[in-house]
């Protein structure tokens, strides 16, 4: 665990015990949060685990990070296993309401539905690694973003028929496909870059409403 007056960056993959990586992040949490602290940075990047003190754990750093008013939230897990549903990390829905945070980066997480509308008002890069969501989950989160700027989406399990809302802020976005997407419909009229890679045959684009689109 390293940290410093403004950030918190924990790189736990080649330890063989996340339990105490977290043991001992949550302390380091703790002592700043008892102080008060704003948090600039929180990374957490770390082998799952399927242990419940492991998913309370994790669960109590997201919400100390939330509540110190996060700007930038960057979180992965690695497992052995691939293409498994457990092999995703089970995002709480408290990440949806953070205020405060501009750059949200998840690897290995799965997204279920928002139970209310999300609220990520300073939200301007989002970026989804191995992610497992659908269509509708994207959509809601992308509507709770009114400043988002920067999107990208590589090998994210789940996707069909992706459509991003009028997003007045956007300008690049960018999708690597490996699991077959078959439809991309983008209302960003700010958008001026477009970059879609897939693995297998390209989706329908729909890019008719990107009036400043410079790069496809």
């Amino acid at each position: 665990v390293w940290h410093t007056h403004s950030s918190v960056e924990c790189n736990g993959l080649l330890s063989k015990s996340p339990e105490n990586i977290l043991k001992c992040l949550l302390k380091t949490s703790l002592n700043r949060y008892r102080g008060d602290i704003s948090l600039e940075k929180f990374t957490l990047i770390i082998q799952l685990s399927d242990d419940l003190k492991f998913v309370s754990s994790v669960y109590r750093c997201l919400r100390y990070a939330v509540e110190s008013n996060v700007n930038e939230l960057k979180l992965g897990f690695c497992c052995p296993y691939s293409n498994y549903p457990d092999s995703y990390y089970n995002l709480p829905q408290l990440v949806f309401y953070a205020k405060s945070m501009a750059l949200l980066e998840l690897d290995s997480c799965k997204l279920e539905s928002p139970r209310g509308n999300v609220i990520l008002s300073c939200l301007m890069e989002l970026c989804l690694r191995h992610v497992c969501a659908d269509d509708q989950v994207i959509k809601d989160l992308l509507s709770g973003c009114p400043l988002i700027e920067f999107i990208s989406i590589i090998s994210c399990q789940g996707l069909k028929h992706l459509e991003l809302p009028n997003l007045g802020k956007l300008k690049e976005f960018k999708v690597y496909d490996e699991y077959g997407l078959e439809r991309v419909y983008i209302h960003g009229v700010s958008a001026h870059s477009v970059d879609i890679i897939a693995l297998h045959i390209l989706p329908h684009i729909n890019i008719a409403a990107c009036k400043n689109l410079k790069k496809l």
